[in-house]
Parts: structure tokens; sequence; C-alpha cells
């Protein structure tokens, strides 16, 4: 995956202390929106996305744990949201009715949404315009729900917090109309919201009228050992939950989703893909400085490609020595090896997503993550290396 700047962490502590105030403010970003953050630790192991299944059933009927349980799964994620549509001005149309009109598929599945729609102290803005939906991860979660002003002066425009429309430490979920004056990145409500975990993000809702309407999420760029670098999304967004194929549910994901959830953009629309069996015969690659795999064509049982060795040569030395060899084949998009060390001693079995790059130049691969293997040219502790194309 291609390589991205850093954007810098705060602590908790300070988090904690910047959002007491609530009064401060977010300088607008141009492109992505700005987000004040607090770093989490590393993304759990993907292997823990598939131990559990739980469902929808009748003693979570209006689906709230459902949905907070699916959240779960986003680590970087520190509220949920969804776009339920635009109310004009004027309609008298009684909101859980209009809503039920708007979004049909989205309250079937999530009916909890409607009882927010009859609870007045949680309806919050202007009643009409954009209608977000926002959801704590938890029971413990502060959530802070201001009216804004943009402010602007030579260096920027800012938004300053004005009337406190909702606050509370065990905050529950509410409804939030958005409006704007002139630049629709600029609403008139700001969200501030702290996890029971830590993660902290403040965001003023809008949709990107540039980008067919899609919401305006703020990310920052985070370093993972099983994916490397990639914007971290701090809204995890279920405007589609249960009707879009690409909110399928993490306790069935497997590594491509994972990767796919993680970095969209990288794996999807910058042409990396996953190779043919035919692609990788006969090649090298060169796995950091003291490590390269040969990938071989037949000579070997009819159902495997052919065969795998992997080289290495001490620090100082030139001259690369094989420390495993054995099989190879591809199954969809994981590269299945099975190997064994030169003394017979170790072996080393898994199934590793590899992606290639338009070029040709390069190769990411992943760890096993069903069984945790990682192979032997791996750092120790990382899941993800990538790997060059070796010509000779």
């Amino acid at each position: 995956m291609k390589k991205k700047m850093y954007l810098q962490m705060i602590s908790t502590v300070v988090c904690a202390a910047m959002f007491s105030g609530l009064t401060g403010c977010q300088e607008k970003a141009s492109g992505a929106t700005e987000a004040t953050v607090v770093d989490q630790t590393l993304v759990n192991d993907v292997v823990s996305c598939t131990t559990n299944s739980p469902s929808l059933n009748t003693a979570d009927a209006n689906g709230l744990s459902y949905l907070r349980e699916y959240m779960s799964y986003f680590t970087d994620g520190v509220i949920g949201v969804c776009y339920l549509g635009h109310r004009e001005k004027g309609d008298t149309k009684p909101l859980a009715d209009w809503i039920q009109t708007s979004a049909p598929q989205l309250v079937k599945k999530l009916p909890f949404i409607l009882e927010i729609a009859a609870d007045k102290e949680r309806v919050l803005g202007d009643g009409y315009g954009d209608l977000f939906c926002f959801v704590p991860k938890d029971t413990f979660s502060t959530l802070s729900v201001n009216r804004t002003e943009w402010i602007s002066d030579e260096y920027g425009v800012y938004p300053y917090d004005g009337e406190e429309l909702y606050y509370s430490e065990y905050a529950e979920p509410v409804l939030v109309f958005a409006n704007y004056e002139q630049y629709w990145d600029e609403s008139n409500v700001k969200i501030s919201a702290l996890s029971g975990s830590g993660g902290y993000m403040q965001w003023c809702p809008y949709r990107d009228l540039d980008n067919n309407g899609v919401l305006g999420i703020p990310f920052y760029y985070k370093e993972d050992s099983y994916a490397g670098i990639y914007e971290a999304k701090l809204l995890i967004d279920f405007t589609h939950f249960g009707t879009d194929t690409q909110m399928k549910d993490p306790f069935h994901w497997n590594a491509w989703d994972y990767i796919k959830n993680l970095d969209p953009y990288d794996v999807m629309d910058d042409g990396w893909g996953v190779p043919y069996d035919t692609a990788l015969m006969n090649t090298k690659w060169q796995c950091g400085d003291n490590w390269y795999i040969s990938f071989g064509e037949g000579n070997c049982d009819p159902a495997y490609a052919g065969r795998v060795e992997i080289y290495k040569k001490a620090e100082q030395e030139q001259n690369y020595q094989v420390m495993y060899s054995g099989l190879w084949r591809m199954e969809n998009e994981y590269l299945r090896m099975e190997t064994t060390s030169t003394s017979g001693k170790n072996t080393n079995n898994g199934s590793y997503l590899i992606l290639v790059s338009p070029s040709g130049e390069q190769m990411d691969m992943y760890m096993d993550y069903r069984t945790g293997s990682i192979p032997p040219f791996f750092i120790e502790g990382t899941g993800f290396m990538t790997l060059t194309y070796r010509y000779k």
C-alpha cells in the first residue's frame, strides 16, 4: 500500500480537558475535514473480527445493541452517524412518519431511530434541513451538540460554539438537523464526542455536494501493524446499514474485507490487484534487505502451481542461502504457501492476502488472519510487508 504522512496524536488527558470546555474552535481545513483526535491502540487483531457472530434477536428488538456491537469492530470510530434525508422547512408531517418514508430500509433494521423522534429532548437543531442520527458507541460516551457560527479573519475560517443544544456524559442517540447559509461545509451545528475508550472528535455535520452528497467524514492518518498507514475514520457511517453489500457484517469479514474497510481508496481506486498463478510463476521478490522469495513453475503436486524457495543472507554478506522450501498456489485473493526449513526442524504454512501494484514492481503481503501465521521474512510483531520485484 502507499505510505502516507502522519498527523500528530494527542493524549487522552489533553483530549478530555478540551472536551470539558466545549468552547474551543477548530480551523477549517481545505479538502478533507480536520479533526482533533486521540491516539488509540493499534487496530485489534483481525482474528477477533471473526470469533463472534451476534444477531438481531428479540432481546434487542429496536436494534441499538446490535448496532453498537457492530460499531465496536470499527476501532477508530468515536461515534456512529447516518444521514436520514433532507426535510423541507414548513413540513408538518410527524417526524417519525417522515423518517419512515425517507429511510424505510434503515429504520426497518434499526427501529430505535423512530423512538428518538418521539423524544423532543433528543431532536436537535432547526427542525428542518439535513437530518443526521448520531449513536454513541457505548453507554459511557460523552456527547455535546452546539449551535455554531463561522467567523473569518486573515488566517482562515473558524466555527465558534454558540447555544448548547445537548450535553450528557452518558449520551443517548440523538437526531440533529443541520443547515448552512452560504457554504455547504459550514453547517450551523457542531458535534463533540468522547467515547468510553478515550477517542475524541469534533465535526460540523455536512454532506459533500461536490461528491454525490457523501458525508464529510473526519479522519486522521494512522499506522496499523496489519494494514500499514491508512485513513482512520472517526465516524462510523451506517447510512446504508443492512442494505449495502459494502456494509458486510464484520462478524463475517475475511482479510480482504478488513483491508477494504481500513483503506478502501488505496486498494480499490489505485489499481492494486490480486495476481493469477501464472503472473507469479518464475518471479523473485525482495523481502526487506536480507530476504527474497522465488516462485517456481510446476515440478510438483498438480494441486499446486509450483515450488517456492525463501532465501536469506547474513547482515554483512552478499550470498543468499535457501532457508525454507516447499509448495505454493493462489487461492482466490490468497497466496497459499507450505514450506519447511532446510534443517527440517521448522514448518511455515499460511494463506496470505497479496496485492500487486499496477506497475508490477511492488507486492503487498498480509499475515494469515485466520491462524496468525506470518512468513519467515516478516518483522516480528507486524502483519504487513511490501515486497519489490527482483530482476536477478
